[in-house]
C-alpha cells in the first residue's frame, strides 16, 4: 500500500472533510487553504489564509447605502450623533507658559477660536473648493462608516489670499493603489499604495489615475 493511500485511508477514519476550496461570499471575502505550498522564502503553511476583495466589499456596502432604508438610516443617524456640526477649537493657552496675563489668555483664546472657525468655514480650505472643514467631517465620518477607513491629504500653500496656508484634501478609498485581493498568509510582494517612512509614519498615497495619455490607470 503507498503512502497516499495510506494518507486516504486514515483521512477517511477519522471522517476528516475534503481542503475547502476558495469561496467568494456576498461580502467580498474569498476564503482558501494551504497544505505545505511552498512560499518563494522556502516555508510551508498549513493554516488557513483568508484572502479578502476590499474593493468588493466597500461597493457592496456603498450600494447598500443608498438601496436599503435600513443601512441609510444607520449611516445618516451615525454622522449626526458623532458629528452633528462638526468639532469647534475651544483653545486654552496656558499664560504662564506664554508670560501674559489671563485676561489676556482670554483675548488670545477668542481670537485664535474666531480665526480657526473663519478658516473652517472657508471653502478655498478644501482642495478642491467644494467643502468647507465642517461639511468634510461628515464625509469622512460617512465614509468611515462605509469604507472603514479614510484618507486625507494636507498641503500648505505660499498664497496670500488664503485664510490660512493650510488646505486639506480627501481622496477616494479606491483610487488607493491596492492589490486585486488581501492575502492574509503573509507577504504578497505586491508594493502597497500607502508609503511609510522608516518610522512607519504614512508620507504619502499612490493613487491610480487616468485622464488624458493615460488609458490605462498606472
Amino acid at each position: 500500500m503507498g503512502v497516499h493511500e495510506q494518507i486516504r485511508r486514515l483521512q477517511a477514519q477519522l471522517n476528516i472533510s475534503p481542503r475547502p476550496k476558495a469561496m467568494l461570499d456576498g461580502n467580498g471575502l474569498r476564503t482558501t487553504r494551504f497544505y505545505g505550498a511552498k512560499f518563494p522564502g522556502g516555508l510551508s503553511s498549513a493554516n488557513p489564509a483568508l484572502l479578502i476583495d476590499s474593493d468588493a466589499i466597500r461597493n457592496n456596502v456603498r450600494v447598500l447605502s443608498q438601496t436599503s432604508i435600513h443601512a441609510a438610516s444607520l449611516i445618516n443617524r451615525d454622522v449626526d450623533t458623532t458629528v452633528d456640526s462638526g468639532l469647534m477649537l475651544s483653545p486654552e493657552c496656558q499664560h504662564e507658559v506664554l508670560g501674559i496675563t489671563p485676561e489676556e489668555a482670554e483675548r488670545w483664546n477668542s481670537d485664535v477660536a474666531l480665526r480657526f472657525d473663519l478658516w473652517a468655514q472657508d471653502r478655498r480650505s478644501c482642495l478642491t473648493g467644494t467643502m468647507n472643514l465642517y461639511q468634510a467631517q461628515r464625509l469622512w465620518e460617512r465614509c468611515l462608516a462605509m469604507d472603514g477607513e479614510n484618507f486625507v491629504t494636507l498641503q500648505y500653500f505660499n498664497d496670500p489670499s488664503l485664510l490660512s496656508p493650510l488646505r486639506f484634501g480627501t481622496l477616494d478609498a479606491s483610487q488607493i493603489r491596492e492589490p486585486a485581493l488581501t492575502w492574509t498568509a503573509g507577504f504578497t510582494g505586491i508594493a502597497d499604495g500607502i508609503v511609510h517612512n522608516e518610522w512607519g509614519e504614512e508620507t504619502a498615497y499612490k493613487i491610480w489615475s487616468q485622464g488624458p495619455g493615460k488609458p490605462i490607470p498606472e
